[in-house]
């Protein structure tokens, strides 16, 4: 799988670096998650089926059902085998963020952070 790169800073696509401008395998799985969770439901004009609804789940940010909804999501997505486990935080500054470990095609164990 390849997924184009993204700035840490802007989380806008990255270009002009050849194939540095390319995650692969693992990199290319956690990016592809990351970007999908940054989606609100409705809110992509291309397929507005895609996004989990945000606003009703952080009103439900340790409860079963919004652990449920976010595992399902990221278990849909292209690569991701298994959830093994997902950390949900909210800092002091109010920021959202998911600790993932997840089973994909090319790791049993891959872990990765996405802030919200």
């Amino acid at each position: 799988m390849k997924f184009r790169n993204l700035d840490p800073k802007t989380l806008d696509w990255t270009f002009g670096k050849g194939r540095q401008s390319f995650a692969t395998d693992n990199q290319a799985i956690g990016l592809n998650v990351a970007t999908s969770l940054r989606f609100f439901s409705g809110e992509c004009f291309i397929n507005r089926l895609i996004g989990l609804p945000w606003f009703q789940l952080l009103g439900l940010v340790n409860s079963p059902e919004a652990y449920y909804m976010i595992k399902s999501y990221i278990e849909a997505q292209f690569g991701v085998l298994k959830v093994n486990q997902i950390k949900l935080n909210v800092s002091e500054d109010r920021l959202f963020s998911l600790d993932l470990d997840i089973t994909t095609l090319y790791d049993m164990n891959f872990q990765t952070t996405v802030v919200l």
